[in-house]
């Protein structure tokens, strides 16, 4: 039996805690690759000291920061560089 999409709940769908791709806006943006890429989200969640939400970090501005910024991207950390 297929579900019709008004039979669908959000919580069914959307990722628990353990799946999401997460970071401190303190990370070093080249430590958090294999995050931004194992969950398969093509970001990551950007999240201060007490675990809000201040932004985002997608795959298109990793391409973005490491252009413009070339070998300084070893040093440059997540909060720097989200959305």
């Amino acid at each position: 039996m297929q579900l019709k999409i008004y039979e669908i709940v959000v919580r069914d769908v959307m990722k628990k805690d353990e799946e999401l791709p997460i970071c401190k806006e303190s990370d070093l943006i080249m430590d958090q690759l294999v995050e931004l890429t194992s969950k398969g989200c093509g970001c990551l969640l950007v999240i201060d000291g007490d675990r809000r939400l201040i932004g985002t970090f997608t795959d298109g501005d990793l391409r973005r920061t490491l252009k413009a910024s070339g070998e300084a991207i070893f040093k440059l950390t997540v909060g720097k560089m989200c959305n």
